[in-house]
């Protein structure tokens, strides 16, 4: 088949009314997908330019609503202000006093002293 056939052929394929219906329907399918990417792209960009301050936002705000001790306030020795004790310290006669039925004593230097119980077993002993 010669070249002048070939073009021939396609010219005569190419230029029949079905086929500019089917071109007609293509390009409107191309245009509307077209659309919809840049529709898409658009969207995205306006996302992110809302998005992106609300969160720079939200973690400035948490990052400042965080109360921080300075670390003046931990000196050697010394408890923070905001750290209360609930214990309350009783005396010698006190703590005996919160055990009336039993043998006990209190041993020790000052400062180290320690509740002894004489009437319980002695772990130590063989029974």
């Amino acid at each position: 088949m010669k070249h002048d056939n070939r073009d021939e052929l396609l010219d005569e394929l190419l230029a029949g009314k079905e086929l500019e219906d089917f071109r007609q329907a293509s390009l409107q399918r191309g245009l509307a997908l077209i659309r919809r990417r840049r529709r898409d792209r658009e969207f995205g960009r306006i996302a992110a330019m809302v998005i992106l301050p609300v969160l720079l936002a939200l973690v400035l705000w948490t990052n400042h609503s965080i109360v921080q001790i300075p670390q003046s306030t931990f000196v050697s020795g010394h408890r923070p202000k905001a750290v209360e004790s609930k214990v309350r310290l009783i005396n010698d006669d006190e703590l005996l006093a919160l055990f009336p039925n039993r043998a006990r004593a209190i041993i020790g230097s000052p400062g180290h002293q320690q509740l002894v119980f004489l009437d319980a077993p002695d772990a130590n002993r063989p029974q």
